[in-house]
C-alpha cells in the first residue's frame, strides 16, 4: 500500500495511506487531536480521579489500540515526566501492522516535547511483543497482533482506542472488538476515541460503559469518551 508522509494543519506530520485515502492523524492536525482527544480528554482527565494517586493504587494501565506513529506513546511519556507524581505506569500498544522505524525519524514528533528522545528512538526500537523499563517506572509492552487475540489479564485503567476509522476497518469497531478492552476496564476506567459514530456510542453503551460526547479535535465536532463506573 503507498504511504505518504504528509504536514497536517499545526505542522505536525502523519503518514497518508493513498489507497484507503486515511491517514493515521486529523490532516488538521496531527498533534492538536492527539493531545486533545488522548491527553486532555483521556489520561489528565483519568489522573483526577483519586484512586490513581492514592497510597494503595500508585498505578495505571493504559492501552493504546493502534499503536501506530507512537505519537500518543511519545506525550503520554511526556506529560507524565512533567508531573510530580510518584506513579507507575504500564503502557500496552497494540498494532498488527506497525510503522517502520524509518518513517518514525521522519515524522520527528520529539520536536514537540520535552521528553528525552533517546527514550523515544529505544521505544521506537523496541522488540514487538516484548516488555521494556524506561525512566520514571514507565513500562511500556508492545503486542503485534490482531486485537481479537489480547489476552493479558491485567486490569485496564485508560484505553486509547486510535484505530484507523470504521469506513476502512470497520471489523476493528464492532461490539465484539470492543469488548476485548472493554471487558477488562477497571472500576472509574476512561475508554477515548475521536471517532463519535451513533453505532460505536451505541455499542460502548451496550457494553455498559456511560458515554459521553465531547467536543472533538480541530475540523472534528464530537469525540466520545466512556467510564466504566462498576
Amino acid at each position: 500500500m503507498r504511504r505518504n508522509i504528509i504536514t497536517t494543519s499545526d505542522g505536525s506530520k502523519t503518514i497518508q495511506l493513498v489507497d484507503w485515502n486515511e491517514q493515521y492523524h486529523s490532516v488538521h492536525g496531527a498533534l492538536a487531536e492527539a493531545q486533545h482527544v488522548f491527553l486532555k480528554n483521556g489520561l489528565a482527565y483519568r489522573l483526577q480521579a483519586e484512586d490513581v494517586v492514592a497510597k494503595d493504587k500508585q498505578k495505571i494501565h493504559i492501552v493504546e489500540m493502534g499503536l501506530g506513529t507512537g505519537l500518543n506513546l511519545l506525550l503520554t511519556y511526556d506529560f507524565l515526566s512533567t508531573k510530580e507524581l510518584d506513579l507507575e505506569v504500564n503502557y500496552t500498544g497494540i498494532d498488527k501492522f506497525p510503522v517502520s522505524t524509518e518513517e518514525q525519524v521522519q515524522l520527528n514528533y520529539e520536536q514537540f516535547t520535552a521528553v528525552n528522545t533517546n527514550s523515544f528512538k529505544e521505544m521506537c526500537g523496541q522488540a514487538w511483543d516484548s516488555k521494556e523499563m524506561y525512566a520514571g517506572k514507565f513500562s511500556l509492552k508492545k503486542r503485534q497482533i490482531d486485537l481479537l487475540e489480547y489476552s493479558d489479564k491485567e486490569p485496564v485503567d485508560l484505553v486509547y482506542f486510535d484505530a484507523f476509522g470504521p469506513r476502512v476497518q470497520p471489523e476493528l469497531w464492532t461490539e465484539e472488538s470492543l469488548n476485548v478492552l472493554v471487558s477488562r476496564m477497571s472500576a472509574n476506567a476512561v475508554f477515548v476515541t475521536y471517532c463519535a459514530k451513533g453505532d460505536v456510542r451505541r455499542s460502548l453503551q451496550n457494553l455498559g460503559l456511560r458515554v459521553e460526547r465531547l467536543p472533538g479535535p480541530p475540523g472534528k465536532r464530537e469525540m466520545l469518551r466512556g467510564i466504566k463506573e462498576n
